[in-house]
């Protein structure tokens, strides 16, 4: 089976699905099909492997093209079809097979997620049973989102209740059929603890005065009708009171919380645990949903000093999720940032399925650049 990709300059939000790729074997001009389409974004490309961070997507194409050809032979069959001559350099079709984690077997899969692109799933939906479960599970509690205080109202003294009248697919005009699109979007990001009262998100989550959010654990699917609780005990929410690490170059900012928590800080792996090919997993809220587990991921480029880039299916309000090792369930990374998420289709956003190298991957800060704040901080 073969996936048709369409290379073009695109509008869309940042964070995409990135999934692994093999060499090309057709290329002709063409037009978006019922197909699956992968966009790829000018001057978006930067990945080590091809050192193409100042190349379109077009001269991209052109020297895999090239690598193929020569590997092939100019007179082999396949060669003969890789010519993009005629080719508009603003749009043309690249058919390639499919490879990569959606297409493992559903037995080696941690999780199964809403389509063979997406390997989020709900908290309730992780079994307790399974060492993997267990491990997710008492991570979990320790992440929370993070909510701007106009979002939550208090109409008791120990109760609050939630403004979750917004959907994803309202808000984002999401095509239908997409992900999670009836599920409430609440937050703008994703925070974990450090320290009983203590936390730690990316620094662009933050845009306002800190004063001005509130943190909230617990923001799950109440069961398995997709229900969501509005109303939310007084104990699950915090607020964040100062600033008390931040660096504008790795994009991370730890923060001091009201009062203390009850739930266990995450605890950090060893450098040493990293490498291409590592499985990992990230807990957060894409978009301000219900808490999700994203798995069936791996470490794709560990080559950078300060960050490693990964195959998740992060989006936009992972910012600040935690990324772990899923052989020790230690924490790894943070992440924040990625590429795009959507792409328009003329009258509404359809999400982005792209495949490593053709994209970067999801951009993960190593945790032990930061290993400092877990232990220093000012009184």
């Amino acid at each position: 089976m073969t996936l048709k990709v369409i290379l073009a300059v695109m509008l869309g939000f940042a964070f995409c699905s990135p999934l692994r790729a093999q060499d090309t074997i057709k290329v002709s001009k063409g037009v978006q099909t019922s197909t699956q389409d992968i966009i790829l974004e000018k001057g978006k490309i930067d990945h080590s492997e091809f050192f193409l961070n100042k190349k379109s997507s077009y001269e991209f194409m052109q020297l895999k093209i090239q690598q193929l050809q020569e590997k092939q032979g100019a007179a082999s069959p396949i060669a003969k079809q890789l010519d993009l001559s005629s080719a508009s350099q603003s749009l043309f079709a690249l058919t390639i097979p499919r490879s990569g984690l959606e297409d493992l077997p559903l037995k080696r899969r941690l999780v199964i997620g809403p389509s063979q692109y997406d390997s989020r799933v709900e908290i309730r939906e992780i079994d307790p049973q399974t060492a993997f479960g267990k491990g997710v599970l008492i991570n979990a509690a320790a992440v929370a989102i993070v909510v701007e205080k106009d979002k939550l109202h208090q109409i008791a003294k120990d109760a609050y209740q939630l403004d979750i009248s917004s959907s994803l697919g309202k808000k984002y005009q999401l095509c239908p059929g997409e992900s999670f699109i009836t599920q409430p979007v609440l937050g703008s990001g994703t925070a974990f603890l450090i320290g009983k009262d203590r936390m730690i998100t990316a620094g662009h989550v933050f845009s306002g005065k800190i004063q001005d959010y509130a943190v909230i654990f617990g923001f799950e699917l109440a069961n398995q009708a997709g229900g969501i609780q509005s109303i939310i005990a007084a104990d699950s929410v915090y607020f964040p009171t100062t600033i008390i690490h931040h660096s504008d170059e790795l994009d991370l900012t730890a923060f001091t919380l009201d009062r203390e928590t009850t739930a266990a800080a995450l605890q950090t792996g060893a450098e040493k645990e990293l490498s291409n090919g590592v499985g990992i997993y990230m807990i957060g809220h894409p978009y301000g949903l219900p808490k999700k587990v994203a798995a069936n991921a791996a470490i794709e480029d560990n080559t950078g000093a300060d960050y490693f880039y990964t195959s998740l299916d992060a989006f936009q309000g992972n910012s600040g999720s935690p990324v772990f090792s899923v052989a020790t369930h230690k924490l790894i990374g943070v992440l924040i940032g990625g590429q795009a998420d959507f792409q328009w289709q003329g009258n509404c956003f359809q999400s982005v399925v792209c495949r490593i190298p053709y994209c970067t991957g999801e951009k993960v800060v190593r945790i032990n650049r930061v290993s400092d704040w877990f232990t220093q901080w000012p009184r």
